[in-house]
């Protein structure tokens, strides 16, 4: 696993190399590849400023059988809260291997204040406007050219609202939260009399107090 994480933009330059492929095959008693403890993990996060993958940039998450199971996360900023459009530069072209799943997730933050209690209430406004968001930025054929590096990856790549809720002091849940209901892209169901109710891209939820 690899993690870094800027507070003032992140770029990965065009020689760089993050490396977390495996070298030996985990396997179950009957020899058949345990999926989870052969993925690679990278994560990057820009929490303010602009995420910068520059064109040539490698991460190498490849397993010994060859199979793609590895998970890159990119975390950067949205520009407004229903923008569009995201602080990242991935134009490409990119060298990343053997991932399974690339999801770029564009957060907004939602400062609160000490005490405030989040309801299902809360998060269906946020909804709301990931909604808004993620329309505008499939639309955006700006972002969809400094996302492309990304893209090439076709069906790996996962575009998701981000949502992060804050305080400088207490933060509180109250009842049940369903965050099944949130989803997002061309392929989203929301309906839960569907059979295939779920279906879609997710939120990416963080909350710190």
């Amino acid at each position: 696993t690899i993690r870094l994480s800027a507070g003032n933009g992140l770029t990965l330059a065009s020689n760089a190399v993050l490396d977390a492929h495996g070298t030996v095959l985990q396997t179950d008693s009957y020899g058949q590849p345990i999926e989870a403890k052969n993925r690679g993990h990278i994560e990057l996060t820009a929490a303010g400023g602009a995420l910068t993958l520059s064109p040539g940039a490698t991460m190498n998450l490849t397993a010994p059988n060859g199979v793609a199971y590895g998970d890159v996360v990119l975390n950067a900023q949205r520009t407004g809260e229903t923008s569009g459009d995201i602080a990242i530069n991935a134009a490409g072209p990119l060298n990343i291997k053997g991932a399974y799943s690339i999801a770029l997730n564009a957060f907004w933050t939602y400062n609160l204040p000490d005490g405030s209690t989040i309801t299902q209430a809360t998060l269906d406004g946020y909804d709301v406007a990931s909604t808004t968001f993620i329309s505008a930025a499939l639309g955006n054929t700006g972002l969809s050219a400094r996302v492309a590096g990304l893209s090439a990856y076709g069906s790996a790549y996962h575009l998701r609202p981000g949502v992060q809720i804050t305080s400088s002091g207490n933060l509180s849940t109250s009842g049940d939260i369903d965050l099944a209901k949130y989803r997002y892209g061309a392929n989203a169901d929301r309906d839960p009399n569907s059979a295939t109710y779920g279906a879609g891209e997710p939120m990416a939820l963080v909350i710190r107090a």
